[in-house]
Protein backbone atom coordinates (compact mmCIF):
# COMPACT_ATOMS: atom_id res chain seq x y z
CA UNK A 1 0.00 0.00 0.00
CA UNK A 2 1.58 3.27 -0.89
CA UNK A 3 -0.19 6.45 0.78
CA UNK A 4 0.54 10.07 -0.70
CA UNK A 5 0.20 13.11 1.46
CA UNK A 6 -0.22 16.22 -0.96
CA UNK A 7 -0.32 19.20 1.10
CA UNK A 8 -2.39 22.40 0.26
CA UNK A 9 -3.57 21.33 -3.25
CA UNK A 10 -6.49 21.58 -5.40
CA UNK A 11 -7.68 18.54 -7.23
CA UNK A 12 -9.86 20.82 -9.14
CA UNK A 13 -6.27 22.80 -9.94
CA UNK A 14 -4.59 19.54 -10.20
CA UNK A 15 -7.29 18.09 -13.15
CA UNK A 16 -6.55 21.03 -15.17
CA UNK A 17 -2.81 20.87 -15.20
CA UNK A 18 -2.97 17.34 -15.55
CA UNK A 19 -5.49 17.65 -19.04
CA UNK A 20 -3.25 20.38 -20.23
CA UNK A 21 0.31 18.85 -20.03
CA UNK A 22 -1.62 15.15 -21.11
CA UNK A 23 0.08 13.91 -17.99
CA UNK A 24 -1.30 10.55 -17.87
CA UNK A 25 -0.34 9.04 -14.72
CA UNK A 26 -1.68 11.92 -12.54
CA UNK A 27 -4.63 11.64 -14.69
CA UNK A 28 -4.71 7.95 -14.16
CA UNK A 29 -5.15 8.58 -10.18
CA UNK A 30 -7.71 11.18 -10.48
CA UNK A 31 -9.92 9.16 -12.58
CA UNK A 32 -9.81 6.59 -9.77
CA UNK A 33 -12.73 6.00 -7.52
CA UNK A 34 -12.50 8.21 -5.03
CA UNK A 35 -14.09 9.40 -1.29
CA UNK A 36 -14.04 12.19 0.83
CA UNK A 37 -13.76 12.95 4.38
CA UNK A 38 -13.88 16.34 5.96
CA UNK A 39 -13.48 17.17 9.47
CA UNK A 40 -14.88 20.47 11.66
CA UNK A 41 -11.39 20.73 13.38
CA UNK A 42 -9.72 23.56 13.26
CA UNK A 43 -6.77 25.94 14.82
CA UNK A 44 -6.58 29.43 13.98
CA UNK A 45 -2.86 29.77 14.86
CA UNK A 46 -1.12 32.15 12.50
CA UNK A 47 1.30 29.63 11.56
CA UNK A 48 1.15 27.18 9.14
CA UNK A 49 -2.27 25.42 9.67
CA UNK A 50 -0.69 21.42 7.58
CA UNK A 51 1.40 21.31 10.81
CA UNK A 52 -1.62 20.85 12.91
CA UNK A 53 -3.49 19.00 10.70
CA UNK A 54 -1.51 16.45 10.06
CA UNK A 55 -0.94 15.24 12.94
CA UNK A 56 -4.13 15.13 13.05
CA UNK A 57 -4.60 13.02 10.18
CA UNK A 58 -1.35 11.12 11.68
CA UNK A 59 -3.41 9.97 15.01
CA UNK A 60 -7.04 10.18 14.30
CA UNK A 61 -7.87 12.59 16.72
CA UNK A 62 -8.75 16.56 16.74
CA UNK A 63 -6.33 19.46 17.83
CA UNK A 64 -8.46 19.76 21.13
CA UNK A 65 -7.07 16.28 22.03
CA UNK A 66 -3.75 16.14 20.56
CA UNK A 67 -2.62 19.68 21.61
CA UNK A 68 -0.30 20.11 18.89
CA UNK A 69 -0.57 23.47 17.76
CA UNK A 70 3.26 24.66 16.32
CA UNK A 71 5.62 23.09 14.01
CA UNK A 72 8.54 21.51 16.71
CA UNK A 73 5.71 20.88 19.28
CA UNK A 74 5.96 17.01 17.88
CA UNK A 75 7.89 15.71 20.90
CA UNK A 76 4.97 16.50 23.27
CA UNK A 77 2.69 14.64 21.35
CA UNK A 78 0.98 11.35 23.46
CA UNK A 79 -1.06 9.79 20.59
CA UNK A 80 0.41 7.05 18.41
CA UNK A 81 0.90 7.99 15.00
CA UNK A 82 -0.41 5.46 12.36
CA UNK A 83 3.05 3.93 11.76
CA UNK A 84 3.39 2.98 15.21
CA UNK A 85 -0.06 1.02 15.74
CA UNK A 86 1.24 -0.34 12.12
CA UNK A 87 4.74 -1.47 13.64
CA UNK A 88 2.94 -2.83 16.61
CA UNK A 89 0.81 -5.30 14.22
CA UNK A 90 4.08 -6.65 12.44
CA UNK A 91 3.76 -4.20 9.45
CA UNK A 92 6.69 -2.82 8.01
CA UNK A 93 6.64 1.05 6.53
CA UNK A 94 8.88 3.33 4.73
CA UNK A 95 7.91 7.16 6.29
CA UNK A 96 8.84 9.83 3.51
CA UNK A 97 9.01 13.61 4.04
CA UNK A 98 6.22 13.67 6.84
CA UNK A 99 5.40 16.65 7.96
CA UNK A 100 5.74 17.13 12.04
CA UNK A 101 5.87 13.41 12.41
CA UNK A 102 8.25 11.47 14.66
CA UNK A 103 9.52 7.45 14.20
CA UNK A 104 9.96 7.23 17.80
CA UNK A 105 9.99 3.66 18.86
CA UNK A 106 8.34 2.42 15.61
CA UNK A 107 10.36 0.07 15.41
CA UNK A 108 8.63 -1.82 12.35
CA UNK A 109 9.16 2.10 10.28
CA UNK A 110 12.35 0.47 8.37
CA UNK A 111 13.01 4.17 6.91
CA UNK A 112 12.08 7.51 8.76
CA UNK A 113 12.75 10.68 6.75
CA UNK A 114 10.93 13.90 8.56
CA UNK A 115 10.33 17.06 7.04
CA UNK A 116 13.32 19.42 6.89
CA UNK A 117 12.14 21.88 9.60
CA UNK A 118 10.70 19.63 12.52
CA UNK A 119 14.35 20.11 13.83
CA UNK A 120 13.59 17.79 16.74
CA UNK A 121 13.61 15.35 14.36
CA UNK A 122 16.55 13.35 12.58
CA UNK A 123 16.22 10.96 9.73
CA UNK A 124 16.43 7.00 10.51
CA UNK A 125 19.17 5.28 9.35
CA UNK A 126 21.00 8.01 10.06
CA UNK A 127 22.80 7.80 6.69
CA UNK A 128 19.43 9.21 5.40
CA UNK A 129 20.61 12.57 7.36
CA UNK A 130 21.83 13.97 4.36
CA UNK A 131 18.66 14.44 2.70
CA UNK A 132 17.57 16.88 5.55
CA UNK A 133 20.87 18.80 6.33
CA UNK A 134 20.79 21.30 3.35
CA UNK A 135 16.99 22.47 4.08
CA UNK A 136 17.59 22.20 7.53
CA UNK A 137 21.06 24.18 7.63
CA UNK A 138 19.23 26.96 4.99
CA UNK A 139 16.28 27.59 7.31
CA UNK A 140 18.87 27.79 10.90
CA UNK A 141 20.58 30.37 8.98
CA UNK A 142 18.83 32.20 5.88
CA UNK A 143 20.11 35.29 6.85
CA UNK A 144 23.68 34.72 6.91
CA UNK A 145 24.45 31.21 5.17
CA UNK A 146 27.83 29.64 3.91
CA UNK A 147 27.45 28.97 -0.08
CA UNK A 148 30.57 26.86 0.97
CA UNK A 149 28.47 25.22 3.30
CA UNK A 150 25.59 24.84 1.08
CA UNK A 151 27.62 23.93 -2.24
CA UNK A 152 28.74 20.68 0.58
CA UNK A 153 25.63 20.06 1.89
CA UNK A 154 24.31 20.19 -1.25
CA UNK A 155 26.28 18.13 -3.36
CA UNK A 156 25.93 15.55 -0.22
CA UNK A 157 22.57 15.65 -0.66
CA UNK A 158 22.23 14.62 -4.34
CA UNK A 159 25.17 12.31 -3.72
CA UNK A 160 22.63 10.34 -1.23
CA UNK A 161 19.92 10.50 -3.56
CA UNK A 162 21.59 9.03 -6.55
CA UNK A 163 23.27 6.24 -4.49
CA UNK A 164 19.49 5.32 -3.80
CA UNK A 165 18.44 4.77 -7.49
CA UNK A 166 19.71 3.15 -10.87
CA UNK A 167 22.00 5.02 -12.97
CA UNK A 168 18.98 5.14 -15.81
CA UNK A 169 17.18 7.09 -13.12
CA UNK A 170 19.63 9.43 -12.36
CA UNK A 171 20.21 10.37 -16.25
CA UNK A 172 16.83 11.10 -16.77
CA UNK A 173 16.40 13.06 -14.07
CA UNK A 174 19.31 14.98 -16.14
CA UNK A 175 17.38 15.61 -18.76
CA UNK A 176 14.32 16.78 -16.58
CA UNK A 177 16.76 19.73 -15.17
CA UNK A 178 18.53 20.52 -18.97
CA UNK A 179 14.81 20.48 -20.32
CA UNK A 180 13.68 22.81 -17.52
CA UNK A 181 16.59 24.57 -17.25
CA UNK A 182 16.31 25.48 -21.43
CA UNK A 183 12.70 26.78 -20.89
CA UNK A 184 13.02 28.50 -17.26
CA UNK A 185 16.45 29.28 -16.84
CA UNK A 186 17.31 29.16 -13.39
CA UNK A 187 14.18 29.52 -11.72
CA UNK A 188 13.47 28.04 -8.36
CA UNK A 189 11.09 25.41 -9.85
CA UNK A 190 13.73 23.98 -11.81
CA UNK A 191 15.88 22.45 -9.30
CA UNK A 192 12.94 21.88 -7.16
CA UNK A 193 11.90 19.61 -9.61
CA UNK A 194 15.05 17.92 -10.09
CA UNK A 195 15.27 17.84 -5.94
CA UNK A 196 11.53 16.31 -5.84
CA UNK A 197 12.13 13.50 -9.12
CA UNK A 198 15.33 12.18 -7.66
CA UNK A 199 13.90 11.79 -3.92
CA UNK A 200 10.57 10.02 -5.99
CA UNK A 201 12.90 7.60 -7.53
CA UNK A 202 15.48 6.89 -4.50
CA UNK A 203 12.02 6.64 -2.68
CA UNK A 204 10.57 3.97 -5.26
CA UNK A 205 14.25 1.71 -5.18
CA UNK A 206 13.97 1.52 -1.12
CA UNK A 207 14.62 -2.02 -0.20
CA UNK A 208 12.84 -3.39 2.97
CA UNK A 209 15.17 -6.00 4.27
CA UNK A 210 12.70 -9.26 4.38
CA UNK A 211 11.65 -9.82 7.96
CA UNK A 212 10.18 -13.08 9.53
CA UNK A 213 8.11 -14.07 12.62
CA UNK A 214 7.90 -17.33 14.01
CA UNK A 215 5.21 -18.32 11.91
CA UNK A 216 5.44 -17.10 8.64
CA UNK A 217 6.87 -14.10 6.63
CA UNK A 218 5.65 -10.56 6.94
CA UNK A 219 4.00 -8.70 3.76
Amino acid sequence: MIIIELNEFSAELLRNIADRGSLRHVQSILSDHHTKTSTTDFYDSGFLEPWVQWVSVHTGTPSATHSVKHLGDIPNLNQEQMWERWSKRGIRSVIWGVMNGSRREAAGCEVFIPDPWAFSEDAYPSGYQSLISLPRYLAKNYLDFSKVKAALEGAKLVGRLVSGMRFGDFLHGLRLFWRGYSNFGSANVVFIVFFEYLSAMAFIRVKIPCATTDSEALP
